[in-house]
């Protein structure tokens, strides 16, 4: 079947290239984009995104179209739920706008619906002439002329059943031959903030004031490409991010306490401060997603108007390269695969996804990181709600 993929951004704040994307990673970044309006929440990555994206045909043309598409997101390092929170400050926020161009050779639906209305044809015939083989089982048994219902065998089987299976035999070679696909350029950019606290060091005076918050706003742009021909979707981005190195920091604990005396009595106030420990710098870099998917239909249903399951099999990678400040964040590259189930009436995806990041070991060996090899995989469960059905989302 056809799959149309227009552009879906979809939203977060972690180290990614365009933060939009019909799967998802732990980076919330995917390079294969559809078409349609989403929620998206990373169960694993506390985020929750919405994104709306247009898709049309340039005037005159059946072919060719544009694209354009705006995603916001918002996430919270203490998890999902405390976004919903009254007063609890959401510390990490993006907006990514996009725009470009469809080239496809248009070979739609029609063909699988007429393939579909073959088969139907062929079952009522089928069904039919099962009737008339019975009622010219009773007649013989009740020795009674069975000729009229043998012409009637006969001329069903000459009139409807074998054109259709000769009408199917040239569907099925034709569309064989004739593989959809679909060529998608864009443009995109946003903006990026986030607000934390860091420890800068230990004050003589006054303890606390070794506690700055720090309000960064950032910057990316980009260029993304996408080829889709039949079931494989294959997707790039290369893009420009300036951005900092908080998410290499470590995340410390700090018990404070203040004692009071007055005329022989005190009192001691206690609290705890989490702050981002490290060398703390802002930077830019290139970061290049690459993204392929395998859409699987698992089963047939009886009637085309029952649900039908899908897979989706997601083998990524994602490399952050001519970083400017290689000795805090050094280039490095993630890779991992996702596994993501719906079926065609479903408005809800759901997926697992495994990630070996850093496989080169360039963060570990700079700083006191996670252990190369499998011990660093980390595993993310995710859950998207369509405003539409996945199907349509992902026009299959």
């Amino acid at each position: 079947m056809k799959k149309t993929h227009g552009i879906l951004p979809l939203l977060c704040l972690a180290i990614s290239a365009a933060g939009q994307g019909l799967t998802d990673n732990k980076n919330n970044s995917n390079a294969i984009l559809l078409n349609g309006s989403a929620i998206t929440i990373n169960v694993t990555e506390p985020t929750i995104q919405a994104d709306v994206q247009k898709a049309g045909l340039f005037r005159g043309s059946r072919n060719n179209g544009y694209i354009a598409g705006l995603s916001l997101s918002g996430k919270n390092e203490s998890g999902v739920a405390g976004l919903f929170k009254s007063g609890e400050l959401v510390p990490a926020a993006r907006l990514t706008a996009l725009a470009g161009v469809t080239f496809t050779n248009n070979a739609d639906k029609s063909r699988e619906l007429e393939r579909e209305q073959l088969r139907l044809r062929e079952t009522s015939a089928r069904e039919r002439l099962y009737q008339l083989a019975l009622v010219k089982d009773q007649l013989r048994k009740g020795k009674q002329d069975t000729t009229a219902v043998h012409r009637l065998i006969v001329e069903l089987t000459e009139t409807e059943l074998k054109p259709v299976l000769v009408l199917e035999a040239a569907a099925a070679e034709s569309y064989g031959k004739v593989g959809f696909y679909k060529s998608t350029a864009y443009l995109f950019g946003g903006m990026s903030a986030k607000s934390f606290t860091r420890f800068t060091g230990y004050d003589r005076v006054n303890l606390l004031n070794g506690f700055a918050t720090e309000s960064f706003k950032g910057g990316f742009a980009g260029i993304g490409i996408n080829q889709q021909y039949r079931n494989l979707l294959f997707g790039a981005t290369f893009a420009y991010r300036a951005e900092d190195n908080q998410s290499l920091l470590s995340l410390r604990s700090f018990s404070y306490q203040q004692t009071t005396t007055l005329n022989n009595q005190s009192l001691t106030e206690t609290a705890t401060v989490k702050a981002w420990s490290g060398n703390y710098a802002t930077l830019h870099y290139l970061a290049v997603n690459l993204d392929m998917i395998i859409d699987v239909a698992l089963g047939h249903p009886a009637k085309p108007e029952q649900a039908r399951n899908y897979i989706f099999i997601n083998p990524y990678a994602r490399i952050i390269t001519a970083s400017s400040r290689k000795e805090l964040l050094p280039n490095n590259s993630n890779v991992g695969v996702g596994l993501y189930l719906f079926n065609n009436r479903s408005v809800v995806l759901g997926g697992i996804y495994a990630e070996l990041p850093d496989i080169g070991n360039n963060i570990g060996q700079i700083a006191a990181g996670p252990p190369p090899g499998y011990r660093k995989l980390s595993v993310g469960l995710l859950t998207r709600f369509s405003l539409q059905s996945f199907l349509k989302l992902a026009d299959l």
